[in-house]
Protein backbone atom coordinates (compact mmCIF):
# COMPACT_ATOMS: atom_id res chain seq x y z
CA UNK A 1 0.00 0.00 0.00
CA UNK A 2 1.18 3.01 -1.04
CA UNK A 3 1.87 6.12 1.70
CA UNK A 4 1.17 9.69 1.54
CA UNK A 5 1.52 11.91 -1.19
CA UNK A 6 5.64 13.34 0.35
CA UNK A 7 6.46 9.52 0.08
CA UNK A 8 4.80 8.41 -2.58
CA UNK A 9 5.87 11.42 -4.88
CA UNK A 10 9.35 11.15 -3.94
CA UNK A 11 9.60 7.81 -4.71
CA UNK A 12 8.12 7.78 -8.14
CA UNK A 13 10.36 11.16 -8.88
CA UNK A 14 13.22 8.95 -8.10
CA UNK A 15 12.94 5.34 -8.60
CA UNK A 16 9.46 5.46 -10.74
CA UNK A 17 8.94 2.14 -8.18
CA UNK A 18 6.48 -0.66 -9.78
CA UNK A 19 4.04 -0.31 -6.40
CA UNK A 20 4.08 3.19 -6.81
CA UNK A 21 2.77 3.36 -10.10
CA UNK A 22 0.27 0.57 -9.29
CA UNK A 23 -1.33 2.69 -6.95
CA UNK A 24 -1.36 6.47 -9.42
CA UNK A 25 -2.81 3.97 -12.38
CA UNK A 26 -5.42 2.48 -10.06
CA UNK A 27 -6.37 6.33 -8.45
CA UNK A 28 -6.06 7.93 -12.04
CA UNK A 29 -7.37 5.18 -14.33
CA UNK A 30 -10.00 3.21 -12.34
CA UNK A 31 -10.87 1.17 -15.56
CA UNK A 32 -7.51 0.77 -16.21
CA UNK A 33 -6.38 -2.74 -15.09
CA UNK A 34 -2.70 -3.05 -14.21
CA UNK A 35 -2.21 -6.38 -15.27
CA UNK A 36 1.82 -6.77 -16.92
CA UNK A 37 3.05 -3.58 -15.10
CA UNK A 38 6.51 -2.94 -16.76
CA UNK A 39 8.52 -0.01 -17.37
CA UNK A 40 9.02 0.81 -20.62
CA UNK A 41 11.35 4.54 -20.44
CA UNK A 42 12.46 5.75 -17.05
CA UNK A 43 13.30 9.18 -16.96
CA UNK A 44 13.98 12.20 -19.05
CA UNK A 45 11.14 13.86 -19.07
CA UNK A 46 8.75 11.46 -18.94
CA UNK A 47 8.19 7.82 -16.75
CA UNK A 48 6.41 5.71 -19.53
CA UNK A 49 4.65 2.22 -18.58
CA UNK A 50 2.90 -0.29 -20.12
CA UNK A 51 0.01 -1.71 -18.83
CA UNK A 52 -2.51 -4.06 -19.96
CA UNK A 53 -2.05 -2.87 -23.67
CA UNK A 54 -1.43 0.61 -22.85
CA UNK A 55 1.35 2.96 -22.73
CA UNK A 56 0.81 5.37 -19.47
CA UNK A 57 2.97 8.54 -19.62
CA UNK A 58 4.12 10.15 -16.56
CA UNK A 59 5.16 13.83 -16.41
CA UNK A 60 8.46 14.16 -14.47
CA UNK A 61 8.38 18.28 -14.00
CA UNK A 62 6.12 20.85 -14.97
CA UNK A 63 7.60 21.62 -18.15
CA UNK A 64 6.62 18.18 -19.08
CA UNK A 65 3.63 18.08 -18.35
CA UNK A 66 2.82 21.59 -20.28
CA UNK A 67 3.94 19.70 -23.13
CA UNK A 68 1.94 16.47 -22.47
CA UNK A 69 -1.27 18.56 -22.17
CA UNK A 70 -0.34 20.35 -26.08
CA UNK A 71 0.34 16.57 -27.42
CA UNK A 72 -3.32 16.20 -25.27
CA UNK A 73 -5.00 19.07 -27.33
CA UNK A 74 -2.80 18.58 -30.45
CA UNK A 75 -3.82 14.77 -30.36
CA UNK A 76 -7.65 14.69 -32.27
CA UNK A 77 -5.87 17.17 -35.46
CA UNK A 78 -2.70 14.71 -35.63
CA UNK A 79 -4.78 11.65 -36.29
CA UNK A 80 -6.81 13.48 -38.99
CA UNK A 81 -3.55 13.85 -40.78
CA UNK A 82 -1.54 10.74 -39.87
CA UNK A 83 -4.47 8.21 -39.02
CA UNK A 84 -3.76 5.06 -37.50
CA UNK A 85 0.00 6.15 -37.22
CA UNK A 86 -0.83 7.76 -34.20
CA UNK A 87 -1.83 5.64 -31.66
CA UNK A 88 -4.98 6.30 -29.70
CA UNK A 89 -5.52 8.22 -26.68
CA UNK A 90 -7.18 6.13 -24.31
CA UNK A 91 -8.02 8.65 -21.77
CA UNK A 92 -6.31 11.80 -19.74
CA UNK A 93 -5.82 11.54 -16.22
CA UNK A 94 -6.30 14.55 -13.79
CA UNK A 95 -4.15 15.18 -11.02
CA UNK A 96 -4.75 13.77 -7.98
CA UNK A 97 -3.51 13.50 -3.95
CA UNK A 98 -0.98 11.50 -5.40
CA UNK A 99 0.33 13.19 -8.04
CA UNK A 100 0.31 16.85 -9.40
CA UNK A 101 0.05 16.67 -13.37
CA UNK A 102 -2.19 15.08 -15.39
CA UNK A 103 -1.34 11.91 -16.96
CA UNK A 104 -1.86 9.85 -20.22
CA UNK A 105 -2.91 6.21 -21.49
CA UNK A 106 -2.54 5.88 -25.04
CA UNK A 107 -2.81 2.10 -27.11
CA UNK A 108 0.41 0.33 -27.84
CA UNK A 109 1.88 1.33 -31.23
CA UNK A 110 1.55 -1.49 -33.64
CA UNK A 111 4.62 -3.29 -35.53
CA UNK A 112 8.13 -3.51 -34.12
CA UNK A 113 10.02 -0.90 -32.74
CA UNK A 114 12.42 1.09 -35.13
CA UNK A 115 15.33 0.98 -32.78
CA UNK A 116 15.18 -1.24 -29.10
CA UNK A 117 16.16 0.39 -25.75
CA UNK A 118 19.96 -2.20 -26.03
CA UNK A 119 20.69 -0.44 -29.29
CA UNK A 120 19.70 -3.12 -32.46
CA UNK A 121 18.18 -0.96 -35.61
CA UNK A 122 15.82 -2.49 -37.58
CA UNK A 123 17.25 -2.03 -41.08
CA UNK A 124 14.57 -2.94 -44.06
CA UNK A 125 16.65 -5.02 -46.83
CA UNK A 126 17.07 -2.92 -49.99
CA UNK A 127 14.02 -4.26 -51.74
CA UNK A 128 11.68 -2.66 -48.77
CA UNK A 129 13.47 0.86 -48.33
CA UNK A 130 11.57 2.59 -51.41
CA UNK A 131 8.18 1.61 -49.95
CA UNK A 132 9.10 2.38 -46.61
CA UNK A 133 10.69 5.58 -48.13
CA UNK A 134 7.35 6.03 -49.75
CA UNK A 135 5.85 6.01 -46.27
CA UNK A 136 7.54 8.29 -44.37
CA UNK A 137 7.39 11.01 -47.17
CA UNK A 138 3.91 10.41 -47.06
CA UNK A 139 3.45 10.88 -43.17
CA UNK A 140 5.99 13.83 -43.33
CA UNK A 141 4.51 15.46 -45.95
CA UNK A 142 0.72 15.37 -43.99
CA UNK A 143 2.33 16.59 -41.05
CA UNK A 144 4.53 19.34 -42.64
CA UNK A 145 1.42 20.62 -44.56
CA UNK A 146 -0.52 20.76 -41.18
CA UNK A 147 -2.78 24.26 -41.56
CA UNK A 148 -0.88 27.16 -39.45
CA UNK A 149 -4.12 27.75 -37.54
CA UNK A 150 -3.97 23.94 -35.89
CA UNK A 151 -0.83 24.67 -34.27
CA UNK A 152 -1.91 28.19 -33.07
CA UNK A 153 -4.80 27.10 -31.35
CA UNK A 154 -3.48 23.95 -29.66
CA UNK A 155 -0.55 26.75 -28.15
CA UNK A 156 2.44 24.89 -30.10
CA UNK A 157 5.56 26.69 -29.02
CA UNK A 158 7.82 27.46 -31.88
CA UNK A 159 11.48 25.97 -32.18
CA UNK A 160 14.46 27.40 -33.62
CA UNK A 161 17.16 24.88 -35.01
CA UNK A 162 21.00 25.83 -34.05
CA UNK A 163 22.29 25.95 -37.56
CA UNK A 164 25.83 27.96 -35.68
CA UNK A 165 28.10 24.78 -35.60
CA UNK A 166 28.81 22.45 -32.69
CA UNK A 167 32.20 22.00 -30.41
CA UNK A 168 32.00 18.58 -28.51
CA UNK A 169 33.90 17.96 -25.49
CA UNK A 170 37.39 15.92 -25.90
CA UNK A 171 35.22 12.97 -23.74
CA UNK A 172 32.53 12.97 -26.31
CA UNK A 173 35.22 13.57 -29.53
CA UNK A 174 37.18 10.34 -28.41
CA UNK A 175 33.91 8.15 -27.87
CA UNK A 176 32.58 9.43 -31.20
CA UNK A 177 35.88 8.74 -32.68
CA UNK A 178 36.30 5.46 -31.36
CA UNK A 179 32.87 4.69 -33.12
CA UNK A 180 33.09 6.25 -36.72
CA UNK A 181 36.85 6.87 -37.11
CA UNK A 182 37.97 9.99 -38.94
CA UNK A 183 34.75 10.55 -40.21
CA UNK A 184 34.27 12.87 -37.07
CA UNK A 185 37.10 14.97 -37.84
CA UNK A 186 35.48 15.35 -41.56
CA UNK A 187 31.88 16.71 -40.09
CA UNK A 188 33.73 18.99 -37.31
CA UNK A 189 36.14 20.84 -39.94
CA UNK A 190 33.45 21.30 -42.35
CA UNK A 191 30.10 20.35 -41.15
CA UNK A 192 28.07 22.37 -43.94
CA UNK A 193 28.65 22.48 -47.42
CA UNK A 194 29.47 26.09 -48.82
CA UNK A 195 26.59 27.62 -50.07
CA UNK A 196 23.61 26.14 -48.42
CA UNK A 197 20.81 27.75 -47.33
CA UNK A 198 20.37 27.92 -43.26
CA UNK A 199 17.07 29.02 -43.44
CA UNK A 200 13.79 26.99 -44.31
CA UNK A 201 10.19 27.25 -43.75
CA UNK A 202 8.40 26.69 -40.49
CA UNK A 203 6.18 24.02 -40.42
CA UNK A 204 4.20 21.20 -37.90
CA UNK A 205 7.18 19.12 -36.55
CA UNK A 206 7.19 15.98 -34.45
CA UNK A 207 11.18 17.15 -33.52
CA UNK A 208 11.54 14.29 -31.26
CA UNK A 209 11.64 11.46 -34.00
CA UNK A 210 14.36 8.71 -33.66
CA UNK A 211 14.21 4.74 -33.75
CA UNK A 212 12.63 4.60 -30.74
CA UNK A 213 9.71 6.37 -31.24
CA UNK A 214 8.91 4.80 -35.04
CA UNK A 215 6.92 1.25 -35.68
CA UNK A 216 7.23 -0.45 -38.72
CA UNK A 217 5.81 -3.88 -40.42
CA UNK A 218 7.41 -7.03 -40.31
CA UNK A 219 8.75 -6.67 -43.24
CA UNK A 220 10.14 -3.43 -43.32
CA UNK A 221 8.10 -1.68 -46.00
CA UNK A 222 5.46 0.32 -43.78
CA UNK A 223 5.27 2.72 -41.38
CA UNK A 224 3.24 1.76 -38.45
CA UNK A 225 3.29 4.29 -36.08
CA UNK A 226 4.78 7.67 -34.70
CA UNK A 227 4.94 7.61 -31.16
CA UNK A 228 5.35 10.57 -28.15
CA UNK A 229 4.39 13.65 -29.58
CA UNK A 230 4.97 15.68 -26.55
CA UNK A 231 7.41 17.75 -27.85
CA UNK A 232 5.34 18.55 -31.10
CA UNK A 233 6.79 22.40 -32.22
CA UNK A 234 6.55 25.02 -34.78
CA UNK A 235 10.02 24.48 -36.79
CA UNK A 236 12.39 23.91 -39.75
CA UNK A 237 11.33 20.29 -41.51
CA UNK A 238 14.86 19.38 -41.22
CA UNK A 239 14.72 18.41 -37.94
CA UNK A 240 12.09 15.84 -38.16
CA UNK A 241 14.07 14.47 -41.13
CA UNK A 242 17.15 14.81 -38.81
CA UNK A 243 15.31 11.48 -37.17
CA UNK A 244 15.20 9.03 -40.18
CA UNK A 245 19.03 10.09 -40.52
CA UNK A 246 20.44 8.78 -37.10
CA UNK A 247 18.09 5.74 -37.61
CA UNK A 248 18.59 4.60 -41.58
CA UNK A 249 21.32 7.51 -42.31
CA UNK A 250 21.32 10.45 -44.70
CA UNK A 251 20.73 8.02 -47.85
CA UNK A 252 17.52 7.66 -46.53
CA UNK A 253 16.75 10.67 -45.83
CA UNK A 254 17.40 11.26 -49.60
CA UNK A 255 15.53 8.26 -50.74
CA UNK A 256 12.42 10.04 -48.33
CA UNK A 257 12.94 13.51 -49.63
CA UNK A 258 12.56 11.58 -53.69
CA UNK A 259 8.52 11.28 -52.87
CA UNK A 260 7.98 13.92 -49.91
CA UNK A 261 5.70 16.74 -51.24
CA UNK A 262 5.72 18.61 -48.13
CA UNK A 263 7.56 22.32 -47.81
CA UNK A 264 11.38 21.96 -49.40
CA UNK A 265 14.30 24.21 -50.18
CA UNK A 266 17.51 23.86 -51.71
CA UNK A 267 19.26 22.86 -48.57
CA UNK A 268 16.95 20.95 -46.57
CA UNK A 269 19.04 17.29 -47.14
CA UNK A 270 21.99 18.97 -45.64
CA UNK A 271 20.35 20.72 -43.00
CA UNK A 272 19.05 17.66 -41.80
CA UNK A 273 22.12 15.31 -42.00
CA UNK A 274 23.59 18.46 -40.20
CA UNK A 275 21.36 18.39 -37.37
CA UNK A 276 21.28 14.96 -37.04
CA UNK A 277 24.76 14.59 -36.38
CA UNK A 278 25.33 17.50 -34.69
CA UNK A 279 22.05 17.34 -32.20
CA UNK A 280 23.34 13.49 -31.14
CA UNK A 281 26.94 14.83 -30.14
CA UNK A 282 25.10 17.84 -28.22
CA UNK A 283 23.37 14.89 -26.70
CA UNK A 284 26.20 13.06 -25.96
CA UNK A 285 27.74 15.82 -24.51
CA UNK A 286 24.85 16.13 -22.46
CA UNK A 287 25.02 12.13 -21.10
CA UNK A 288 28.92 12.37 -20.35
CA UNK A 289 27.60 15.57 -17.97
CA UNK A 290 25.00 13.77 -15.97
CA UNK A 291 22.12 16.11 -17.31
CA UNK A 292 20.70 13.02 -19.03
CA UNK A 293 20.58 9.26 -19.39
CA UNK A 294 21.73 7.74 -22.36
CA UNK A 295 21.88 3.96 -23.58
CA UNK A 296 25.31 3.43 -24.91
CA UNK A 297 24.52 0.55 -27.57
CA UNK A 298 21.42 3.28 -28.62
CA UNK A 299 23.90 6.07 -29.37
CA UNK A 300 27.02 4.03 -30.68
CA UNK A 301 23.77 2.49 -33.14
CA UNK A 302 23.05 5.99 -34.27
CA UNK A 303 26.58 7.12 -34.62
CA UNK A 304 27.34 4.32 -36.81
CA UNK A 305 23.58 5.28 -39.08
CA UNK A 306 24.48 8.99 -39.42
CA UNK A 307 27.98 9.11 -39.85
CA UNK A 308 29.27 5.73 -41.98
CA UNK A 309 27.79 5.03 -45.42
CA UNK A 310 25.28 1.43 -45.43
CA UNK A 311 28.04 -0.01 -47.63
CA UNK A 312 30.65 0.29 -45.04
CA UNK A 313 31.10 -2.93 -43.16
CA UNK A 314 31.67 -1.09 -39.80
CA UNK A 315 27.82 0.32 -40.16
CA UNK A 316 26.93 -3.22 -39.33
CA UNK A 317 28.40 -3.67 -36.38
Amino acid sequence: MVSSLPDALSSFADTASKPVVKHLIEETFPGLKTTGLKPLMLGGEFDTWEAAGAVIKFPRHAEASANLDTEIVLHEALVQRLGAMVPTLRAVGEPTGSFPWRTAAFDRARGRQGQTSDGPIVRPKPWARTSLAKEVAGALSALHTTPAKVAKTAGVPKREVDLGGVDPSEKTIAWATKIVGHRLDTFLVNPFPAGTPKAGPKVLCHTGIKGEHIYVSEDGTRLTAIVDWADVAVSDPALDLAGFAIWLGPTFVHEVLEFYTGPVDGGIEERAVYLARANLLIFMDRHLAGDVRASIPVVDAQLRAVFIPPEDPKRRR
